[in-house]
């Protein structure tokens, strides 16, 4: 969580280029069996853990998820998702990243 968070954010503020954030498995499972039990709401804890992802700075976020925050999200799929995304080329210094 928190440490993930400030990893993404110093990540942000340091390189000039696309920054990958993956959602463990561990933390997907744990949140599946909570939800099962009825100790919390899936849906909330789901948004709320990509929420935190996406505000620390990631661009892309890689998650077990993906449907489930589609749907909730009511996120349109295109026939490309490359055409969603701007290429390497069009980052302002991307040989940063190396």
């Amino acid at each position: 969580g928190v440490n993930r968070a400030r990893r993404i954010a110093e990540w942000r503020q340091r390189f000039d280029c696309p920054i990958a954030a993956y959602h463990v498995s561990g933390e997907y499972m744990m949140i599946h069996n909570s939800a099962s039990t009825g100790n919390i709401d899936k849906a909330a804890a789901m948004l709320e853990i990509l929420t935190s992802i996406k505000r620390a700075g990631a661009d892309i976020i890689i998650t077990y998820f993906a449907k489930d925050a589609a749907k909730k999200t009511r996120l349109k799929r295109t026939s490309s998702p490359i055409s969603q995304t701007a290429s390497f080329k069009d980052w302002p210094s991307a040989r940063s990243c190396s």
